[in-house]
């Protein structure tokens, strides 16, 4: 009985620490959407309704990075427990190989289809022309955006939460800077509205990107590039990942009629809706992803060790 005691109370501890550096980085992710509708709200309604009708398709990169991350997570707490650091750092590369290739015909998408994804939602010509806008730069950073969730998520499973931390939050107040300073002309910066937000986005994911790979190649973190050479760890990362993006995307996929619905009734019920959805999100969402992850990481580890 005091051995299961003991044992619950050291896996609590451990979900504790890895869990409050992810609760304070989905914090200031969550922040920084919510900048976004602050500022556009300043600009009418339907910018707000475009950036809500655009992050719906932002979903489709985040879950891809999601599904790469989660088994990133899972094949690098697996080989880390079990000491094999050649074998996990092969299967960290080669999640971020795919998930870059994955996101370069997102670009091509976003460039030539962004005002069709928003019209046929059923949004007036300004939703559209703003809402377009805004989804190429964001679609356009969508292989950065999905290379820096798996090595965010990659070294998460090897126990260190506490880089990825200091390098969203960074990215993060980068963004929300470069958001209020670009979309409303402030500190000498241009006024670009609604492209500015959309610009802000982009650039501070090229910073993350850059910074998360930065992190791996250099000394300050257990992990490294090492050139893929076993075709069954592709088998493992879709195998993991395809579940959690089946998930995802079939909620992501009910919010779109939905919100076609909301249309209906006028853009100013778009708007304030996503107000709402963003407060609620940046209320809870928090919580459940960060305790989701350590969950996750502490499952894995204890499958190597028990």
């Amino acid at each position: 009985m005091s051995e299961h005691r003991d044992r619950v109370i050291a896996t609590w501890r451990a979900v504790t620490v890895l869990s409050w550096p992810i609760v304070v980085q989905q914090v200031l992710n969550t922040l920084m959407r919510s900048v976004d509708i602050v500022v556009t709200g300043l600009f009418s309604p339907a910018a707000v309704a475009a950036i809500g009708l655009a992050d719906l398709y932002a979903q489709i990169p985040f879950r891809i990075g999601r599904a790469l991350g989660t088994g990133g997570i899972a094949l690098s707490s697996q080989d880390t427990g079990r000491g094999n650091a050649k074998t996990r750092d092969q299967a960290v590369t080669q999640a971020l190989l795919i998930g870059f290739l994955v996101g370069l015909p997102i670009v091509i998408i976003g460039l030539t289809l962004s005002d069709v994804l928003i019209a046929i939602l059923g949004a007036e010509s300004e939703v559209v022309r703003m809402g377009a806008r805004y989804l190429a730069f964001v679609f356009v950073a969508a292989p950065l955006r999905i290379v820096a969730l798996v090595g965010a998520r990659s070294l998460q499973g090897t126990g260190d939460t506490r880089t990825p931390l200091v390098v969203n939050g960074l990215a993060n107040l980068f963004n929300i800077i470069a958001t209020v300073g670009l979309g409303l002309g402030l500190v000498g910066l241009p006024r670009l509205g609604i492209v500015g937000v959309g610009l802000a986005t982009a650039l501070s994911r090229g910073f993350e990107c850059i910074t998360i790979l930065g992190m791996i190649v250099s000394d300050r973190t257990e992990l490294s590039l090492r050139r893929p050479r076993d075709a069954t760890v592709t088998k493992q990362l879709v195998a993991v990942g395809f579940p959690n993006f089946a998930e995802g995307m079939s909620t992501s996929v009910a919010n779109f009629p939905f919100n076609a619905l909301l249309l209906v009734f006028g853009t100013e019920v778009s708007a304030a809706y996503h107000i709402g959805r963003r407060i609620y999100q940046q209320l809870a969402g928090p919580l459940y992803r960060s305790y989701s992850v350590a969950a996750r990481n502490i499952s894995a580890l204890y499958s190597v060790y028990w």
